[in-house]
């Protein structure tokens, strides 16, 4: 039989066993409770947190480049940008210049960024006071459709005047508003014309005043004072303004509030009535600032009519054909005829 190499097998002494079990109990490192908890990092679990990294960046920047994309097309494409405006409601006259006040209102940027043209980031009530500046409508709305499509809907002014104010002319409306700026040929035919009454100092009152204040320079040179008095200075003096305060200039921006709707429709009774009288033909209306309960009627002849606002105006006019009748004549010769008291007629 043959025999085989068979290894010895070794078996520590006893006495070596015991020393190597108390060296491990003596300085192996015991963890605590909370090192306990945490779950021990093997080259498995490794690779497992490095894959969950690189698939959270890969996310994360396909998400990124997601979201420029959708900023590109919400801002910059040209699929947003409005290329249709439509208007209802208005005449051809006054869409053709809505249609200017749009296009230029839509032309350029605003941020320096945002093209104004984007249906998303455009404002209606910016477009309306925009407008506004330039006409006045009784209702404006503006409705989005998506994509590029504007609906505009306006109810137009009704024009009752013209006004001329220092060389610029207007269209007052029935509420009293300025609503529109307009040239002088594009005056309707036969609207009757509003005008502003303004303090007017004569030749001869700034002549009484230069001879007042020479008196009074004399006896200010007798007194040791000099100096001489400016034309500006005499009239403050007549219309009993201090040149040290400001005056207020008296302005007219579209859609000012110049008269009330009550003002309005009382001048068109006037008129209605006046019309209906063969001897006075209106000229115009005369509205003065400073004086809100009375107003002026201009005939072609120019003589005036001073008028209550809260008078009857078939009553007054009746009275005038009276007076016309029976005082004045068909030569109508007077300066003014006074209307504004219930038992009196003045006229000069």
């Amino acid at each position: 039989m043959d025999q085989y190499y068979k290894p010895k097998k070794y078996k520590a002494k006893k006495k070596f066993g015991i020393f190597r079990d108390y060296h491990r109990r003596q300085h192996s490192f015991q963890p605590t409770e909370e090192l306990k908890q945490i779950p021990r990092q093997t080259s498995k679990t490794q690779t497992k947190a490095d894959l969950k990294s690189w698939r959270r960046r890969i996310i994360t920047s396909i998400a990124g480049i997601v979201f420029l994309y959708f900023v590109y097309v919400l801002i910059f494409s040209s699929y947003l940008q409005i290329t249709q405006v439509n208007i209802n409601g208005a005449s051809d006259e006054i869409n053709a210049e809505l249609q200017s006040i749009v296009n230029n209102y839509l032309t350029g940027n605003k941020l320096a960024i945002i093209p104004k043209n984007n249906i998303v980031f455009l404002s209606s009530n910016n477009l309306i006071k925009n407008i506004e500046k330039e006409i006045v409508f009784i209702k404006i709305e503006i409705d989005k459709n998506f994509p590029h499509q504007l609906q505009i809907k306006v109810e137009e002014s009704q024009y009752v005047f013209t006004l001329d104010f220092e060389g610029h002319y207007y269209y007052v409306n029935a509420e009293g508003l300025v609503a529109k700026e307009i040239f002088e040929e594009e005056i309707q035919e036969g609207m009757i014309k509003l005008e502003i009454e303004q303090e007017i100092i004569s030749e001869a009152e700034l002549n009484k005043l230069n001879k007042e204040s020479e008196v009074e320079e004399e006896n200010e040179l007798s007194a040791g004072d000099s100096g001489e008095s400016t034309k500006e200075e005499l009239i403050a003096k007549l219309t009993n303004q201090n040149t040290d305060e400001p005056e207020e200039k008296f302005e007219i921006n579209i859609n000012y509030p110049l008269l009330t709707s009550q003002q309005v429709t009382k001048m068109l009774e006037y008129q209605n009535e006046i019309n209906n009288t063969p001897q006075v033909e209106i000229a115009s209306f005369i509205y003065n600032p400073d004086t809100f309960d009375q107003f002026k009627v201009k005939t072609i002849k120019d003589w005036e009519i001073i008028l209550l606002y809260d008078s009857d105006a078939k009553n007054k006019v009746y009275n005038l054909n009276e007076l016309i009748k029976q005082k004045i004549g068909e030569g109508n010769n007077v300066q003014y005829i006074d209307l504004r008291y219930d038992k009196w007629m003045y006229y000069q």
